[in-house]
């Protein structure tokens, strides 16, 4: 099957002008080239501008977008929507703004790419404090070699090593990667029409912890199949400390309200309609339309 012609990379951020940096070098070595770049800014109050003028000047072959609204508060998935009406390809790569990408991450997503999947790649090898420390600060250069990251990893300074191995035989992968049946923003790709045909992100959800759960669901009712590319479209996650534990009580709770919804769209995505799911439904349980 041909892979698709076009393709944007959608990097979603917040306050992480440093890691971008690190992030666009890793897109510059990219082995497939042939793609755009929208940065998603949840109101970013750091030195974003000069990151992405650097980069324009370095390498001028490159499209890239800047789309920001200001800061209010977690609205990562109406940056995200706007991010997808300013994108050109027809299909979309998707990772955060701390994961340093495999020289050849969007080579493998438009290889594996179908139009019936999203491929869902999730975070990759954890890298520690102090070599995320040493290169924010430039004084490291990082390595994708699997005999240095090993030895990274019995040093300790980063953790699961295996997810940088690179595995194109999808029975081989299987073997070693995760099945998951959830959607990962942090790394993921689809086309582009599946992505508006279930309305894209729901708007009304403005709190961390399952938009990218919520919008997985509503894919899987529109027949679009979860398939993990973990081991083929790597990443290398810069540590940004631990994030405050979640209410897990509540998360759960909210996930299996979700899962007996059976509303294709949100109501408020990437347009307004007039039907579909809001953040109130999986809150009190109520079912969708």
């Amino acid at each position: 099957m041909a892979a698709p012609t076009s393709c944007t990379l959608i990097i979603s951020i917040y306050n992480q002008a440093a890691q971008l940096r690190r992030v666009l070098e890793s897109v510059a070595r990219q082995s497939n080239c042939n793609f755009d770049i929208v940065i998603a800014d949840d109101g970013s109050a750091d030195a974003v501008e000069p990151v992405l003028n650097a980069f324009r000047t370095q390498h001028p072959a490159f499209s890239l977008t800047h789309v920001w609204h200001e800061d209010r508060g977690f609205h990562k998935t109406i940056i995200l929507n706007k991010a997808y009406r300013a994108a050109r390809g027809e299909y979309l790569i998707v990772i955060d703004g701390d994961m340093l990408l495999h020289d050849r991450f969007i080579e493998n997503h438009l290889r594996h790419a179908r139009p019936d999947r999203v491929l869902c790649g999730y975070r990759g090898v954890k890298l520690g404090e102090q070599i995320t420390a040493e290169l924010l600060s430039g004084e490291r250069h990082f390595s994708q070699n699997m005999f240095t990251l090993s030895w990274q990893a019995l040093r300790g300074q980063l953790e699961e090593v295996s997810r940088g191995l690179v595995i194109n035989n999808r029975t081989l992968r299987r073997l070693v990667a995760r099945r998951s049946k959830r959607l990962s923003g942090c790394n993921f790709s689809i086309h582009r029409e599946n992505l508006f045909r279930v309305n894209g992100m729901d708007e009304t959800i403005l709190v961390y912890g399952f938009e990218d759960f919520e919008l997985g669901h509503r894919l899987g009712l529109a027949g679009i199949r979860l398939t993990d590319v973990s081991r083929c479209c790597n990443t290398y996650h810069l540590d940004h400390g631990k994030r405050a534990a979640d209410d897990t009580g509540t998360l759960h709770t909210i996930k299996q309200n979700i899962l007996g919804s059976r509303a294709l769209q949100c109501r408020y995505g990437l347009e307004t309609l007039d039907h579909g799911s809001t953040v109130e439904d999986f809150l009190t349980g109520e079912q969708p339309a």
